[in-house]
């Protein structure tokens, strides 16, 4: 008889050769993968629209030109371009700032929640996290004089979510399991 391996049940079928979903992955790898791809995904789009959405929060007393042909300024409320480029570029340090100190006090406390919760626990609090965020995101584009502390706080739950993170201790855990080869699952042995 053949000695069980140590791969969930799916990953040791597609070793063998059944069980495999496409491209000689495992139906549970291109669930698993799929979904890291979309949380990393997403993050990198909210990353890249930050900036953007910062300034467009400016308010300030110079009036919008609406002339055709005049150059935007990034914020429907403030007419003056240089002003919003400035403030929205203070705001968005501020985000990241906070976004950073969320990451890095929600590290350990990851870490350990998904030892003694388990992955799905963790990612969900994760979700969640990024849910509070995007919520927060949307309430700053309404209410006005809230806008810049829901903004940063809504920077400081992005980075509390550890989404990042729980996609590397999944990966991990995928590759330890395959026979004491943790190089296996990406070598695709």
């Amino acid at each position: 008889p053949a000695a069980p391996s140590a791969c969930p049940p799916s990953l040791a079928e597609a070793r063998r050769g059944r069980g495999s979903a496409m491209l000689g992955f495992s139906d549970l790898e291109v669930r698993t993968y799929g979904i890291l791809c979309l949380c990393g995904g997403l993050q990198i789009l909210i990353n890249q629209i930050e900036q953007p959405y910062a300034r467009s929060l400016v308010v300030c007393d110079t009036p919008v030109n609406t002339t055709v042909g005049a150059e935007p300024s990034g914020s429907s409320m403030c007419g003056d371009r240089l002003h919003v480029i400035g403030e929205g570029a203070h705001l968005s340090g501020y985000g990241d700032s906070f976004e950073n100190i969320g990451r890095f006090l929600i590290t350990l406390f990851v870490s350990v929640f998904a030892d003694s919760h388990g992955r799905k626990a963790a990612a969900l609090v994760g979700w969640v996290l990024i849910t509070a965020s995007v919520l927060c995101f949307f309430l700053a584009s309404f209410i006005r004089p809230w806008a810049r502390v829901l903004f940063v706080t809504a920077q400081g739950l992005q980075g509390m979510s550890g989404i990042g993170l729980i996609a590397d201790i999944v990966a991990r855990d995928l590759a330890s399991t395959c026979e004491g080869d943790p190089t296996a699952l990406y070598g695709r042995r």
